[in-house]
């Protein structure tokens, strides 16, 4: 049997890792140049550690990553989970807001709610205004979703998954998220299973027992290749699978399986921005707390949120911070250039820690950007789930006449959807199902 994987994410090495391990003959098709997906690793020799411009954190402690990266020899390490609110340069103490605004999302899980969108929900809590205005921007900014459409029944799902697997609790891979990629790639590869980079997929053309993939070889001005084989497993992300007509990275389905457009529509591809400024040693130095806060919030339009990175192996600061926003937020930065979005989030940190734009301008030796927006293969940073969105992922998750299968995060249906773990589960799932017909 011949098997098309359509993506080198997580999802499609994962897949593509079960289904070489079990004998199948393996072929993976990749629209970028390199393998990875929304994990994209960068590294500064003067920095240290690696920096992260997609995937991040493990949330919690899924089995399905710990186990992997104990086999590869692959070092997780636990963020401290020390969040501050500051304003001007200063902390300032919330008085049990987060308590309060947990207790919103505990009375989200009654078993008798109807699925609704959390602004319908919340709009029916006697809660203070600025419960109110946390509970939204959490759900918002985490979720990279819209208040007014992501789904209060993935939204308890989501939240009961993260709570069996500690999912309070963050870490992150000491030598960086692409070494897990690439002890993916060299488990197949092994296994001769072959890659085909700068493939763009345009069109599937299926029928039960094979498939027929065309694609722009974009390294080679425009030249087509077709790839045959019995099964294809599409684990392209949901903004994806979204775009139509000829957008860049749009791929056509023929015919194409009659519950997926409706199945797409209830779900969303959500927005975050993110940007990690690397310093001068003498800033950090300058604003000490900076390095031993963990998690900084505050009232910021841009950024909201900013975190340390790891230490050094040494355990010395680094001397860089990662600036974060989701949702809304993140939407009306989707057109920003990258130097457009470094200089909100200089802008915006300056606000934070109470000093002027062109003193934080001046110690900043380079930022990280990656516009995951406009990027035409990703078209988001994850997905969430709209009113019904659940049983949309149910569908997605369904072979189509043993042939046509699909995979990533947002066709995770565990509670696990947007994560990589989810990623990777989902991956494997649907290798399984080929496996088990084979």
């Amino acid at each position: 049997m011949d098997v098309l994987v359509v993506g080198a994410g997580v999802a499609g090495l994962a897949a593509a890792r079960s289904l070489c391990t079990a004998g199948i003959d393996v072929s993976i098709l990749e629209a970028r140049d390199r393998i990875g997906g929304r994990v994209c690793t960068v590294r500064d020799s003067a920095l240290e550690i690696p920096v992260e411009l997609g995937a991040e954190f493990v949330h919690g402690r899924p089995p399905s990553i710990f186990d992997l990266a104990k086999t590869a020899h692959l070092d997780i390490e636990e963020m401290a989970e020390r969040h501050e609110y500051w304003q001007d340069g200063k902390s300032v103490r919330r008085n049990g807001l987060f308590g309060k605004a947990d207790e919103i999302f505990e009375r989200m899980a009654g078993p008798s709610l109807p699925d609704q969108t959390f602004s319908e929900f919340i709009a029916q809590i006697d809660a203070a205004p600025e419960v109110r205005q946390m509970a939204v921007g959490y759900v918002e900014g985490f979720n990279a979703a819209r208040a007014d459409r992501i789904s209060t029944k993935a939204l308890d799902l989501e939240s009961r998954a993260q709570q069996a697997i500690d999912g309070d609790r963050a870490f992150r891979f000491r030598q960086g998220y692409d070494r897990l990629v690439e002890w993916f790639w060299q488990e197949c590869r092994a296994r001769e299973t072959t890659r085909h980079l700068n493939t763009v997929v345009t069109v599937v053309e299926w029928r039960r027992g094979h498939v027929k993939v065309t694609a722009r070889d974009t390294a080679k001005a425009s030249a087509e290749q077709v790839f045959h084989a019995d099964r294809v497993i599409v684990t392209l992300p949901l903004g994806v699978l979204q775009t139509a007509g000829d957008m860049p990275g749009a791929v056509r389905f023929s015919p194409e399986p009659p519950r997926l457009r409706s199945a797409l529509n209830r779900l969303e591809m959500g927005h975050a921005a993110r940007v990690t400024l690397k310093f001068r040693p003498e800033f950090m130095r300058a604003h000490p707390r900076l390095a031993e806060s963990g998690f900084i919030h505050s009232n910021e339009d841009a950024f909201p949120t900013w975190w340390t990175p790891l230490a050094a192996p040494d355990g010395r600061p680094v001397p860089a911070l990662t600036g974060w926003c989701g949702g809304p937020k993140a939407e009306r930065l989707a057109r920003s250039s990258d130097a457009e979005i470094a200089e909100l989030a200089i802008e915006s940190l300056a606000r934070v820690v109470g000093t002027g734009g062109d003193v934080v301008r001046r110690e900043v030796e380079a930022p990280y950007v990656h516009n995951w927006s406009s990027d035409p293969f990703a078209r988001g940073a994850y997905s969430y789930a709209r009113v019904g969105g659940l049983e949309a992922r149910r569908v997605l998750v369904e072979p189509v006449e043993d042939t046509l299968y699909f995979a990533g995060e947002a066709i995770e249906t565990e509670g696990h959807a947007t994560t990589v773990h989810g990623a990777i589960e989902s991956g494997e799932r649907a290798a399984k199902r080929i496996i088990e017909r084979a």
